[in-house]
């Protein structure tokens, strides 16, 4: 394969993998960040970057490296990483990124221009969509690496060359602490759910790298390095413009005016705002909806084939629609809390991997993570408290940190104390 073939071939990958992670949560997050941020928004933007950016691509160079989304969680044993695989998986295609995405398209995309529509016959349209692209995986990351993202990377950029050239207003002193700006964007962009979302697609796009079949090792590691590149640098800048964008806002607009009027007035033209949301919701669920196809499909050995999953989880995702925005999203609030810190670990473990780091390390990082996360849940509920509300961190929703890095480390000395007298035995 020609090199100027490789390049093309990086470029359509890095596209496809921006588009996937550019999802509804970004369109509404961000620009309330920067709303939120006012002329701190260059802070929001760094801790935001930090969790809705970094941490999202950190996951798909994790999988790449561990040679697929099982072999993430391969060191915590087979039940455990089907388990939780399955779940993640589940959850992140079916329960929440898809009730998401058809109350964004029908919000911004069909409601302001064709009326009172029953969003029943939004979500049968939009997954009808969906169930088309995802059909086969290869060629799923093909058309938005080649159509889709580019038209949407197209449409933003101008969107934040004229907020630039033409803004609402100077971004405004919100009153918000330079501290409580960084706390701000983190958790907005932790609430994007991305680093789950690179989880999940990830398949499809190894699906689409294989079919281009590069001619040596050293091609298909630039190929991979490269592409990861191209959507780390595309998130940046469409992140960083939302979030500009919205600090141009904070000293005209309200957030407690809702999402959807707050983006209708941020963004001034609400066509240009409905292709947006419908193009970056489509890219998202056929990525996710063709790499949980994939997943199940090989978790059962193909038991279940490809297609039979597209078309399962395609109709489940318009019942999963029906039922509400507030019931997905408390949903979505209970899913983050108890699962994310976990698959944080996870991702961060496999990325840093080397001759320290052992099965110990990820049973103590990650069960360390998982039951603080899961305290912290609870004591949000007013049930338990457990002193978790005394662990550092804990105003900024990441108590699970410190706890995660000593059963991690306690975990690694424990493994190597054991192994150590198992050999000696033997």
């Amino acid at each position: 394969m020609s090199a100027g073939r490789n390049f093309v071939n990086t470029i359509i990958l890095g596209f496809a993998l921006f588009a996937c992670f550019l999802g509804a949560g970004n369109l509404v997050f961000a620009p309330i960040t920067g709303l939120l941020a006012g002329r701190e928004w260059h802070l929001a933007l760094f801790a935001f970057s930090l969790s809705g950016v970094l941490l999202p691509v950190m996951a798909f160079a994790a999988i790449a490296r561990a040679g697929g989304i099982e072999g993430v969680t391969s060191e915590m044993g087979k039940p455990f990483s089907i388990l939780f695989t399955s779940v993640t998986v589940l959850c992140t295609s079916l329960l929440v990124a898809a009730p998401r995405a058809a109350e964004t398209i029908h919000e911004l995309g069909i409601a302001p221009f064709l009326g009172p529509v029953p969003p029943i016959l939004t979500s049968l349209v939009f997954f009808a969509a969906v169930l088309y692209l995802s059909l086969n995986p290869s060629t799923t990351i093909k058309i938005i690496g080649k159509y889709i993202a580019p038209a949407l990377l197209g449409i933003l950029a101008l969107v934040i060359a004229n907020s630039a050239l033409n803004p609402i207003d100077i971004p405004a002193d919100t009153g918000i602490p330079r501290l409580f700006a960084l706390r701000s964007g983190f958790i907005d962009g932790y609430r994007t759910m991305d680093i789950f979302a690179g989880l999940v697609f990830s398949g499809t796009v190894f699906a689409a790298f294989a079919a281009y079949q590069p001619d040596s090792r050293l091609t298909r590691g630039a190929m991979m390095f490269g592409s990861t590149l191209v959507a780390l640098l595309a998130l940046l800048f469409i992140n960083g413009g939302l979030i500009y964008l919205g600090a141009t806002g904070s000293g005209v607009f309200n957030v407690s005016a809702g999402d959807t009027a707050l983006l209708a007035n941020l963004f001034g033209m609400p066509p240009v705002l409905a292709l947006v949301a419908i193009l970056a919701c489509l890219a998202t669920l056929a990525g996710l909806t063709a790499g949980a196809s994939l997943f199940f499909s090989s978790v059962t050995k193909e038991k279940l084939s490809y297609k039979s999953c597209v078309v399962v989880l395609c109709a489940a995702s318009v019942l999963a629609s029906t039922l509400g925005d507030d019931v997905t999203m408390r949903w979505a609030v209970w899913l983050l809390s108890l699962l994310y810190p976990a698959v944080i670990v996870l991702v961060s473990l496999n990325i840093i991997r080397c001759p320290l780091i052992n099965k110990g390390t990820f049973w103590g990082g990650v069960y360390g993570a998982l039951i603080v996360s899961f305290l912290d849940m609870m004591f949000l509920g007013g049930h338990i408290t457990f002193g978790v509300h005394a662990l550092p961190f804990f105003v900024h929703g990441l108590a699970w940190i410190t706890p995660a890095i000593v059963c991690a480390v306690l975990g690694t000395l424990l493994y190597y104390v054991f192994r150590r007298k198992n050999v000696r035995a033997s």
